[in-house]
C-alpha cells in the first residue's frame, strides 16, 4: 500500500513545542530554506551537518522511525572508480586506488546518525565504527549555526530583517545567543563523554584515532533556551503525555492487517501532536500541523480533538477548551481581531509574534473558531458523559453565544 510524504524532499520529527526540519541527509543548511532546529518558531539551528578531514560522508539511507526521530546510515569515502563489476572477494581492493584524497580507505568508517527529539532539545547520537583493515586517525565535526529567524519568515512574512546573535565557547560546548534583551534566545550545544571537542565559532571538532574494528558512541545535546518563558516541568510534562499516548484506544479491524496498519499510524500521528505548552490542564492541547503549524489554530484544534475523542475520551478536547477559554476575548482589539467572547484563530510562539511585529501571537480574526468551541464543548460531554467538565466550560461557551448574536454575523 502507497505510503504518502508530504513535502518528500524533506525529513521532520518534533515533540512538543520543539521540531526538527532536514533533508534526507539528516542535515540543515541552505539548499532548504525551511531546514533546521525549531523551538517554539524560532530556529536555533541553521546549520547541522557532519563532515570528516573537510568532507561530507555518502549517504547510504535515512529514515523517520517515529514521529520524534529520525535515522541516517553513512559511509566515508565512497568509492569513485570501481574496479569491476562487483566479483571481487572480501579482503580484496574495490578500486584502481585504495585510498580516497583525505589519505582514507575506501569504505573505511562506518557512521550512523540518531536524532531524537526532545521536548526543549535534541539528543543525537553518532555511532563510528573503523572497517578498515588498518588503524585510522581523522578530524570528525560537526558544522554548527544559529539565527534564530521566526517560521513565519522562511515562510514569507515578517521583513526578513535578522538580529545579531554572539557565539561562546568552552571545552566541549558551544553557545549561540540571540543578542536582543528584548528576546535573549539561546542555543547550548555540549558534548558528552570523555572525548575533547574543540569548540569554534562554526562547530566542535574533534580529533579520532579508531584501532581496526573500533567503535565509538559520541552523544551531542542541543538545547534550546528561553529564559523569557521557561517550560514546565519536562519530567511531569513527558510523563503526562506518555500515560495518556499509551492509553489511547486501540482498533483493530479483525482480519484486514492493511486497515489496521492505517488506523495504527493515524493514532500515532494524533498522539505526536500535543504542544506540552502552558499549564498543566492544558498540556495536552494539540499544534496544527508540521512542518508550517507548529502552534495553536484555535478551529485545527478543536476539530482534530473532537474528531479523535473516541480515543480518549475527550482528554485532549478538555485540554483545548481550557486553553482557548483561559484567553477568551475580553476586549475590542482591531489590531489582533479581538472582540468579548470571541475564541483564539491563533497563537504563534516566534520572536516577530512574541514581539509585537506580527499580530500572531493572540490573533482573533476568524468566525470557525468561536462555534467550534460549543460544538467541541457538546461533543466533550457526549463522550466522556462528565457533568463537571460541561460546567468547567459552560460560560465560556455563553460569551460564545453572546459574541455569535451580537458580532457573529455582521451583514
Amino acid at each position: 500500500m502507497a505510503r504518502i510524504e508530504v513535502r518528500p524532499e524533506l525529513r521532520y520529527a518534533w515533540h512538543g513545542p520543539s521540531m526538527l526540519v532536514t533533508t534526507p541527509r539528516v542535515e540543515c543548511g541552505a539548499e532548504q530554506p525551511l531546514a533546521g532546529y525549531w523551538f517554539r518558531e524560532a530556529r536555533h539551528l541553521a546549520t547541522l551537518r557532519l563532515e570528516i578531514d573537510g568532507y561530507q560522508p555518502w549517504l547510504c539511507e535515512s529514515a523517520v522511525l517515529r514521529a520524534e526521530r529520525l535515522h541516517a546510515t553513512f559511509i566515508h569515502p565512497e568509492l569513485v572508480r570501481f574496479a569491476g563489476g562487483g566479483s571481487a572477494r572480501a579482503g580484496q581492493d574495490a578500486g584502481e586506488d585504495s585510498r580516497h584524497a583525505s589519505g582514507l580507505p575506501y569504505r573505511a568508517v562506518d557512521l550512523r546518525v540518531d536524532v531524537t527529539v526532545r521536548i526543549a532539545a535534541l539528543d543525537i547520537t553518532l555511532s563510528v565504527a573503523n572497517r578498515a583493515r588498518t588503524d585510522l586517525e581523522f578530524q570528525l565535526a560537526w558544522v554548527l549555526d544559529a539565527d534564530f529567524v521566526d517560521l513565519l519568515q522562511v515562510n514569507g512574512e515578517g521583513d526578513g530583517s535578522t538580529v545579531p546573535r554572539r557565539v561562546e565557547c568552552a571545552e566541549n560546548e558551544l553557545r549561540f545567543i540571540r543578542d536582543d534583551p528584548a528576546l535573549p534566545l539561546e542555543t547550548r550545544i555540549h558534548a558528552a563523554g570523555p572525548h575533547r571537542w574543540e569548540a569554534r565559532d562554526d562547530g566542535l571538532t574533534l580529533r579520532l584515532r579508531l584501532a581496526r574494528g573500533e567503535g565509538l558512541v559520541l552523544p551531542l545535546r542541543v538545547e534550546a533556551i528561553d529564559p523569557a518563558t521557561p517550560m514546565p516541568d519536562e519530567g511531569a510534562c513527558e510523563a503526562r503525555w506518555r500515560d495518556w499516548s499509551e492509553g489511547l484506544t486501540e482498533i483493530r479491524a479483525g482480519g484486514d492487517p492493511a486497515i489496521d496498519r492505517i488506523v495504527r499510524e493515524n493514532v500515532a500521528d494524533i498522539a505526536s501532536f500535543p504542544l506540552l505548552e502552558g499549564r498543566e490542564e492544558e498540556w495536552l492541547a494539540p499544534q496544527a500541523g508540521v512542518p508550517l503549524y507548529p502552534a495553536l489554530f484555535g478551529r485545527d484544534a478543536v476539530t482534530a480533538a473532537w474528531q479523535s475523542a473516541m480515543l480518549d475520551r475527550g482528554e485532549m478536547l478538555d485540554a483545548v477548551l481550557t486553553r482557548l477559554g483561559r484567553v477568551q476575548g475580553t476586549k475590542d482589539d482591531p489590531a489582533h481581531a479581538e472582540q468579548p467572547g470571541r475564541i483564539l484563530q491563533q497563537a504563534r510562539r516566534g520572536p516577530l509574534s512574541r514581539l509585537g511585529v506580527l499580530p500572531y501571537g493572540a490573533y482573533y480574526g476568524d468566525f470557525a473558531s468561536p462555534l467550534m468551541f460549543v460544538i467541541g464543548l457538546a461533543h466533550l460531554y457526549a463522550w466522556c458523559g462528565d457533568r463537571t467538565r460541561l460546567t468547567a466550560h459552560w460560560d465560556s461557551a455563553r460569551r460564545v453565544l453572546d459574541w455569535a448574536r451580537e458580532r457573529g454575523d455582521r451583514d
